[in-house]
């Protein structure tokens, strides 16, 4: 700990050092930059159409995603229209090189960056190498993916961000900004309707309580959707989901420079997705479960955000909480999977009263970061501060199973993690148009584990189990970049930058039920290699960036799953990854734009013992890792004007690719590359638009996630089909 103080003082003794220099000879300085969206193409300059900026907030301030050394996506509110139901696979989808694995229950699913994630499934709510932040504060897996509500921007920032964010972020990080309550007057309401029981409804308020001080803003969402999955052992369709959500912003401007935001959200969602589906079964997609499936999530959560300016720089505190409480209640054996891996009817596997599991989840999340930094038009660009994260969680999970100790008994997890880190970067000009960026992060992470199993007397198993234990780690991380602006309108850069993710205890207590303790999993960590560019050309019509990466990864913690005894086992692998992206947006004229990237990624495992138990060898391909995924758009806003009817015609088109990836690290199966294609059009007069939709047009039932068995015994995860529907939005 002396060492860590020590390195703290250090670092915002000379993050303070340099804005002194920076500050020398300022006579003025400039407001921050509002965030913008580059949706719609910009025409106010005279006739000339051109993209809008973006500002993000990747490096903790404000500033031009052209002249940030990062791989950024950014996406605009308008770009999320098609989310609503699937929203973490939309998201993703609309990136390139990030990718959802949708296990069929949002909180045990994964997220992967770069061909960097958990892999399998996360083995505990903090095991995970990408980041989400909800207005400035993170969350755990649990509370991952929740819906964009009222969302201004979605940040994915990609590359080790662990200098700046801290723990997990070793594949990157998601911002989540949403709209700020800043007294504009505005009341909107959205309504679709759709195909298999799809309702959706958003309604959204903001304006002014004290004028010139007290502002507010507040969304309410709610949507559902009967399934479309048939289930062909208790009849009915599964695949069905519901979802209940709101947020809320009140905003406080002091007269000294003073204000305060409060950000509240909740969520409560359930979803009823098969994990076992048969691929290949004559009616697939078909559902063999005997019992009615249930994932529910409920999420209140909050943060707080104080910002101060003084002559010098900008102070600023943001504290988070959540409660995140999940029930999952499974059919382990569906029955169709099962038939075909044991050559039994499926009516031997129908039996409700086994082969079963409950899954109750309960997390506590606190966080507070404070941080003192530059401003926007600062010659040197700094940033300093000091956070602290912690989880409280728990899990009761009881299952009842045929074939397995492993699967039978009470297993009560708890876990008590913290984080303490401290952090700088700075941005120097070392010449005209060459600047330098080093930061750097100390932290400490603690875990606390208590694991208490009783048996159901299944043979094999031990009456009970108990098992207490701790594991800790200090550590550094940090990044280093150098980018050049050739021209106003180009800028490269190079960079190298040290991730980390936090190891802890797997939660699952996979040997309890055979008396056995579980041992801690060691930290991954990465050295990542990054080059990029960033241009504008046709006249600031068009944009174009891209980067190529490589990431050196140590000690990746992977499940392995054992048919023999239906259990995991954690093994650590090391692994690389390479690819590129490149994206880009081009305004044709003032009412057609088009958007689209591309990424590939080729993640493959390396280094791996001969013999090893699992039968994982070197050069297999990392899970969950598509190689190739793309997306592109066609945006049309054309104004109407015949003399009958006046105003606009609106419309998008988009297409979204999946590349093939491995299921598994013994690359038993791999699952199919997929494309899907969402239309939408109608027409906008005034504060009114009326409009048509069919998302996933064509059908396809791609496969989100597999879980192999045997070559014939193959469960899937399968995605939703098409939904058409028609939608209306009205603005006062």
């Amino acid at each position: 700990m002396h060492l860590l103080n020590a390195s703290v003082c250090s670092v915002l003794v000379s993050l303070m050092a340099t804005n002194a220099i920076a500050q020398e000879g300022k006579q003025a300085r400039l407001p921050a930059p509002k965030p913008l969206s580059e949706e719609k193409p910009n025409t106010a300059n005279g006739d000339t159409t051109v993209l809008e900026g973006i500002v993000v907030t990747a490096r903790k301030h404000e500033e031009d995603i052209a002249r940030v050394p990062l791989s950024i996506t950014v996406l605009t509110a308008d770009d999320l229209r098609n989310t609503v139901a699937d929203a973490p696979g939309s998201i993703t989808r609309s990136a390139p090189n990030f990718y959802f694995a949708d296990i069929g229950d949002p909180t045990q699913a994964s997220y992967t960056m770069r061909g960097m994630g958990a892999l399998i499934r996360p083995l505990n709510s903090t095991d995970t190498t990408v980041t989400f932040n909800y207005d400035g504060a993170p969350t755990t897996l649990l509370g991952a993916g929740m819906q964009p509500l009222d969302v201004q921007t979605i940040e994915v920032v990609r590359g080790p961000q662990s200098s700046l964010y801290g723990r997990s972020t070793l594949g990157g990080v998601v911002n989540v900004v949403t709209n700020e309550a800043d007294g504009t007057p505005e009341v909107l309401a959205r309504a679709e309707v759709g195909s298999d029981g799809y309702r959706f409804v958003d309604l959204v308020a903001g304006g002014t309580l004290i004028p010139d001080q007290l502002y507010a803003r507040g969304a309410v969402r709610y949507s559902n959707f009967d399934g479309d999955i048939p289930n062909g052992i208790i009849g009915g369709k599964d695949g069905n989901r519901d979802l209940s959500a709101a947020h809320g912003t009140l905003k406080w401007e002091g007269s000294e420079g003073t204000t305060v935001t409060f950000s509240g959200f909740y969520e409560n969602g359930m979803v009823n997705l098969p994990q076992f589906i048969l691929r290949g079964h004559p009616k697939y997609p078909i559902s063999g479960t005997d019992i009615h499936q249930e994932a529910s999530r409920n999420i209140l959560g909050g943060t707080l955000t104080v910002e101060h300016e003084f002559e010098f720089g900008r102070l600023t505190s943001v504290t988070g909480g959540q409660r995140i409480n999940t029930v999952n209640i499974v059919d382990t054996t569906d029955s169709y999977l099962y038939s075909a891996l044991f050559g039994l009817p499926p009516s031997f596997f129908a039996n409700p009263a086994t082969d079963h599991a409950r899954l109750a989840q309960r997390e506590r999340i606190f966080s507070q970061e404070v941080r003192l930094s530059s401003y926007e038009d600062s010659e040197i660009q700094w940033v300093g501060g000091v956070s602290y994260f912690r989880s409280g969680y728990n899990q009761l999970r009881n299952i009842v199973g045929s074939f397995s100790p492993y699967a039978n008994g009470t297993f009560d997890a708890s876990l008590d993690s913290q984080t303490y880190g401290a952090f700088g970067e700075v941005t120097v000009p070392l010449a005209d148009r060459l600047k330098l960026t080093t930061g750097l992060r100390f932290a400490r992470d603690e875990q606390d584990y208590k694991g208490r199993y009783v048996s159901n007397g299944f043979p094999g198993t031990v009456p009970f189990f108990n098992q207490d234990g701790k594991t800790g780690e200090t550590y550094a991380t940090g990044r280093a970049s150098l980018s050049y602006e050739w021209t106003d309108e180009l800028m490269t850069y190079v960079s190298i930058g040290r991730g980390h993710s936090s190891g802890g205890f797997d939660v699952f207590m996979t040997n309890a039920a055979v008396g056995l303790p579980e041992t801690p999993f060691d930290p991954a960590t990465s050295w990542a290699y990054e080059a990029g560019a960033k241009l504008s050309f046709l006249d600031d019509r068009a944009s174009l960036y891209g980067s190529v990466f490589f990431n050196d990864v140590k000690n990746g913690p992977t499940y392995n799953y054992s048919v023999a005894t239906q259990s995991f086992t954690i093994l650590p692998y090391d692994y690389e990854t390479k690819g590129f992206e490149l994206e880009g947006r081009f305004a044709a004229n003032d009412w057609l734009s088009l958007r689209g990237g591309v990424g590939y990624t080729h993640a493959e495992l390396k280094n791996v013992p001969a013999g090893d138990p699992a039968g994982v060898r070197s050069g297999n391909k990392v899970p969950n890792a598509p190689e190739w995924t793309a997306n592109a758009a066609l945006d049309v806003n054309h104004p109407v004007e015949n003399g009958f009817i006046n105003g606009e015609v609106f419309g998008t088109a988009e297409y979204q690719f999946v590349g093939r990836r491995a299921a598994d690290p013994v690359n038993n199966t791999f699952l199919k590359n997929y494309g899907l294609v969402n239309l939408s059009t109608g027409f906008r007069k005034d504060n009114l638009e009326v409009y048509a939709f069919a998302r996933n047009v064509f059908d396809n039932r791609y496969e989100a996630f597999g879980s192999f068995l045997s070559p014939s015994a193959i469960g899937l995860v399968v995605g939703q089909g098409r939904t058409v529907g028609v939608g209306m939005t009205a603005k006062f």
